[in-house]
């Protein structure tokens, strides 16, 4: 498997649109961003996609593995590995269930309301984070900000379901800096920042391989990536909940 740092050039055109301070559209911004990635043909070629990477909790000193299974058009797997416990919560794009040893949810059950409508709006291969958008998705062009230096395309992003999520372009590159999106937690509504760095090419298409979780400002999980890999062979049972015998 191949793995490139990744470099983008903008276009002319668009970099003269946005040196000159016109407003650039959505389209124009999330069309750069398709290209920066691989480009439309290679991001829809995946008709599957495994990801494995290393999480750490900061807070409570946790360390585990974490294995995604995504597979078009909206079944979606997250697997975590700590010692002998492993915590499972999948969808088949309509049923999000989970199994929880750690809070007593040793057989599978399914998600209540609000976990579910988010995990399910994750489970679309074109989420944002992916590269693409999911067929209902409407966006616009918010601002431009500099953060850090760093100048950046704020797009919002609203859901056929009327989720939302805030992308933050690089200028330059075109590849997302930062997310931010309101989330049901044990503490109310909560805004998460996600911000994502270290993109490199993975057989034609590029991919985030540091991702950090802030609320309030206070990192709640730190993710390092270690392998992307297309097309590999899913059943459809294992995103489905286990019916029982």
């Amino acid at each position: 498997m191949m793995h490139r740092r990744f470099h983008s050039v903008v276009s002319a055109p668009l970099a003269v649109l946005v040196l000159s301070g016109c407003a650039p559209t959505a389209d124009d911004i999330i069309a750069r961003s398709i290209e920066a990635r691989g480009g439309l043909a290679a991001l829809e070629a995946r008709e599957s996609v495994k990801m494995t990477a290393m999480v750490e909790r900061p807070q409570d000193q946790l360390r585990y593995s974490m294995t995604l299974y995504r597979k078009r058009p909206t079944f979606y797997r997250m697997e975590l590995q700590s010692g002998d416990t492993t915590v499972v919560q999948a969808t088949d794009g309509e049923l999000a269930w989970l199994v929880n040893p750690l809070t007593g949810m040793a057989e599978p059950t399914t998600m209540a309301a609000g976990p579910a409508a988010t995990f399910n709006r994750q489970a679309h291969m074109e989420t944002s984070l992916q590269g693409l958008l999911p067929a209902g998705s409407s966006a616009r062009f918010v601002e431009r900000v500099e953060e850090d230096g760093v100048e950046l395309l704020v797009v919002e992003i609203i859901h056929a379901d009327g989720g939302e999520i805030t992308n933050y372009y690089d200028a330059d590159t075109y590849l997302v800096r930062k997310a931010t999106r309101m989330q049901e937690t044990a503490d109310g509504v909560q805004e998460v920042v996600t911000l994502v760095s270290d993109y490199r090419e993975v057989d034609g298409v590029v991919y985030s391989f540091h991702a950090e979780r802030q609320i309030d400002g206070e990192t709640i999980s730190i993710t390092s990536w270690e392998a992307f890999e297309a097309n590999v062979p899913m059943d459809d049972e294992l995103f489905r909940i286990p019916t029982a015998p």
